[in-house]
């Protein structure tokens, strides 16, 4: 069984969050509210403050894109994430704790998120 979490299932990000420049409507998503065992369960976004203290570990922090390619570099970011997620939890046992292939996952994308970055670069020095 699975449960895909919306907006509804959020809480308003803390008020140290949002004296610290965040905006009044940021929220976080508590998966213990929602889920009971933590050992099978992550959470994917581009904030890392998305995460409640004690489940950062949950937590596949997806780099953002930008650089004027949005659309490419999203789909750069997209293809490496489902990539990662297929060839790291796909042969998991049933039994085996998501979260220690976390940091695996978050590596290729930053990985993949660079790679992307420098390839731009390199295109922009060309045509100038």
């Amino acid at each position: 069984p699975h449960l895909i979490l919306y907006r509804e299932h959020t809480m308003p990000a803390l008020a140290m969050h949002r004296e610290n420049g965040g905006k009044e409507w940021d929220t976080v998503k508590p998966l213990g509210k929602w889920f009971g065992k933590m050992d099978r369960v992550l959470l994917f976004d581009d904030d890392e403050y998305k995460a409640l203290a004690g489940e950062e570990g949950n937590m596949v922090l997806v780099p953002a894109w930008g650089n004027g390619e949005l659309e490419d570099q999203g789909c750069r970011v997209l293809e490496a994430l489902v990539a990662a997620v297929e060839e790291e939890l796909g042969g998991l046992d049933a039994d085996v704790d998501v979260r220690t292939v976390v940091p695996r996952i978050r590596q290729r994308l930053l990985a993949a998120a660079q790679a992307r970055k420098e390839e731009l670069e390199q295109q922009q020095q060309q045509q100038q």
